[in-house]
Parts: C-alpha cells; structure tokens; sequence
C-alpha cells in the first residue's frame, strides 16, 4: 500500500518481547524460543510494519512445524532471524510471489510471506531464506544486503 512509514527508533528487546507476549501460545505444542540480547540493539524503521512482517514468519513457523518442533527468535549481524524445524520449503524464489502456496494442504492465501518481502523492500532491508525440505527454515531480515 502507499501507507507513509513512520520511521522511528527502537530497542530489538522491546519489539521480541511484545512478540513472545503476542505468540505465547506457541509454546503450549511447540519450543518456542526468544532469544533476548544481553547487550540491546538500537533498530530504525517502521516499528508496526517490522512487527506484523515479523509476526506472518512466526505464524507460517508455527503452521508448518509439527507439534514438538522448534521455533527461534534471534538478532545475528544486524539481522532478525526466525528459524524453524519444520517442514521446510523447496521453492525459496517463488515462495516470496502472491499467491504461491507450496502446500497446499494448509489454509491460506498465499500471502504471508509476499508481505514480508513487500515491508522488507519498504524499509531497505535484505531478505533472506535458507530451507531444507524436511529440515526447516530460517528467514533472516538484514540492515544489510547479505547475511
């Protein structure tokens, strides 16, 4: 959309804490982990489009990861990372497209992480997936170009 964003500076702890708050239920089936840092990094960017970019990776974590498997949320090299031990995803080109749904086994529209993209391309931030089918996936957002 052409909503302006409204760039401000905040703490990663802040933004992780509202984050487990939110998804708490996570861990009634699930290791959820949020991994705080010991030293709080300052971020700058739009604080409620991060959030809900944030918070489509960890509800598709939560969607393709059997009960009993892990989900992560860390800060690495000026980056946010959300990893999972899930199902993980064969096509990581075309899983950033409107619309694509590699499984279609799952209720959704395929819209989920064509978000997350359009908010990362929004603020200047990199995107980056890593996956194994079977093993799990780890979406990395970035300051920076590569992680």
């Amino acid at each position: 959309s052409e909503v302006p964003l409204s760039h401000r500076t905040f703490y990663i702890n802040q933004l992780f804490a509202e984050l487990e708050e939110e998804y708490e239920f996570i861990k009634e089936s699930h290791v959820f982990r949020v991994e705080y840092l010991l030293e709080d990094a300052l971020w700058e960017g739009d604080y409620d489009y991060l959030k809900l970019a944030l918070a489509n990776l960890l509800e598709n974590a939560y969607k393709y990861t059997p009960k009993g498997g892990f989900i992560r949320l860390y800060y690495k090299d000026d980056c946010i990372v959300v990893e999972d031990s899930g199902v993980g995803i064969e096509d990581k080109e075309k899983v950033f497209e409107a619309f694509y749904r590699e499984n279609k086994e799952k209720e959704g529209f395929g819209l989920g992480l064509a978000i997350v993209k359009a908010i990362a391309q929004k603020q200047g931030l990199s995107i980056h997936l890593e996956s194994e089918k079977g093993k799990g996936s780890r979406f990395h957002l970035c300051k920076r170009l590569n992680p």
